[in-house]
């Protein structure tokens, strides 16, 4: 059996419990997805987070181009993109970034057809299309622990 590093985008990340507080300003985030309403929707409560630094990509191919050039804190990526899967995206973003927190967008997996389609690899967790707000705000203050000011 295949153990997973798999678990809901909602549970801390490793090593983030003791001193990975960050302020929001300094947090830099990657939103990968083709579907601009998505997009604009992160965007916009990123930006309410008071996010520094948000970045977008249309499909997996722009999402690794940008990786290569920036590092982020977290990438929000779309499983199913044009050009280049989010789940290719995710291996080629690994090979340079291997400790960047990916949070999976799908509209489409459940969570076992998920895990099977990333082949068991290392995942900070998904989020399922619609999602609301709140959702959102979690993940990004669980996963990179934002500190209060």
């Amino acid at each position: 059996m295949i153990e997973h590093d798999y678990r809901h985008p909602a549970e801390p990340a490793p090593g983030t419990a003791n001193g990975g507080a960050k302020p929001a300003h300094g947090v830099a985030v990657l939103v990968a997805d083709d579907e601009p309403a998505i997009r604009d929707l992160l965007n916009a409560v990123l930006a309410g987070m008071g996010i520094g630094r948000i970045d977008n990509a249309q499909n997996g191919l722009e999402a690794c181009e940008l990786c290569l050039e920036n590092e982020y804190d977290i990438v929000f990526l779309d499983v199913s993109m044009p050009v280049l899967s989010g789940i290719d995206a995710y291996r080629r973003i690994r090979e340079v970034r291997p400790f960047v927190r990916i949070v999976f967008i799908t509209g489409l997996y459940q969570d076992e057809e998920l895990i099977e389609k990333i082949g068991g690899e290392r995942s900070c967790g998904y989020i399922r299309k619609p999602f609301n707000i709140s959702e959102i705000r979690a993940i990004v203050s669980c996963v990179v622990r934002i500190e209060s000011t």
